[in-house]
């Protein structure tokens, strides 16, 4: 992994940590902030993705996982309205782990990739993958994880009744 890649993935986290940890006023910019730095992030893996064959599978594969920590990140997250209708977010430890092990799963990835070239040339080769359906899934992976959880709140947000507690 090059210093660019890391700067990305530290960002994307520390967005991620700043809007969204602790109790949050769910608004229009919380909704969208961390797709719109997704984006800007994941042009260079965004661009080009290779959908032929088996990299469609490879693609739907790492759509899925993206729902799965997606659903595990609005397990995490605490749902609640206040006297005035306004919905709040609370994430806390259990939120940070499951994104330091979605993003660590790239970095575990790629030092295994880095250190073990040839099986992974090898396994893309004989799987017909394109290498460039690495960064396009790892990418997919996080923008599922937050579309999941951010439809998760939006739905949620809407049954869940008010909060007994008062908003300071």
């Amino acid at each position: 992994m090059n210093t660019t890649t890391w700067i990305e993935i530290l960002l994307i986290m520390a967005i991620a940590m700043w809007t969204q940890m602790g109790r949050r006023a769910f608004t229009t910019r919380r909704i969208f902030m961390p797709f719109i730095v997704s984006i800007i992030m994941g042009q260079q893996y965004l661009h080009g993705i290779p959908m032929s064959g088996s990299n469609l599978g490879a693609l739907g594969l790492c759509l899925l996982v993206g729902i799965v920590f997606g659903g595990l990140l609005l397990a995490a997250t605490t749902v609640e309205r206040d006297a005035s209708g306004v919905v709040y977010t609370k994430a806390g430890l259990p939120y940070l782990v499951i994104w330091v092990l979605e993003l660590g799963s790239r970095v575990a990835f790629a030092y295994y990739a880095r250190s073990h070239q040839q099986q992974v040339g090898h396994f893309l080769l004989s799987h017909h993958l394109s290498p460039d359906v690495i960064g396009s899934g790892f990418m997919l992976m996080t923008i599922a994880m937050l579309l999941t959880r951010v439809l998760g709140i939006v739905v949620w947000g809407k049954w869940v009744r008010t909060s007994r507690k008062a908003v300071m």
